[in-house]
């Protein structure tokens, strides 16, 4: 776990989730843009001797990986660890009855509605009742 994460309640974690919803949309994108451009990277890379051409490609890629890593770290910012990009797998953490816990949501979830211990995983998600 990042020692430097915030703990976050889930009353913040309700009223933050619209827009970190709307960042793992924006994440989701960027990062397939970023796998386009490296799979052309690499393409070029073997068909092309133009130094030019490949360190442009490599720019590209380069753009994207960096606006990935930017979304990343805002939203760890916010208390939020990305686990999964494609599923928009995401955790808050926080606390429950004294001991830490992390909030659990996936994109596509009406909203924020179940938790998990630290050491287990989605699939051991119950309810928030807390």
């Amino acid at each position: 776990m990042d020692s430097h994460l915030r703990i976050v309640s889930v009353n913040e974690a309700k009223k933050l989730l619209p827009l970190v919803v709307h960042e793992l949309f924006r994440l989701q994108e960027i990062h397939e843009k970023f796998h386009h451009a490296y799979d052309e990277l690499v393409k070029i890379s073997k068909t092309s001797k133009d130094a030019h051409e490949i360190a442009r490609a490599r720019m590209i890629a380069d753009s994207f990986d960096e606006a990935t890593y930017r979304i990343i770290h805002d939203l760890q910012s916010k208390g939020v660890v990305v686990r999964d990009i494609q599923t928009g797998l995401i955790d808050f953490l926080s606390e429950r009855n004294g001991e830490p816990v992390w909030l659990c949501y996936r994109l596509g979830e009406n909203e924020l509605n179940y938790y998990h211990e630290l050491h287990s995983g989605y699939y051991a998600r119950r309810p928030i009742d807390f």
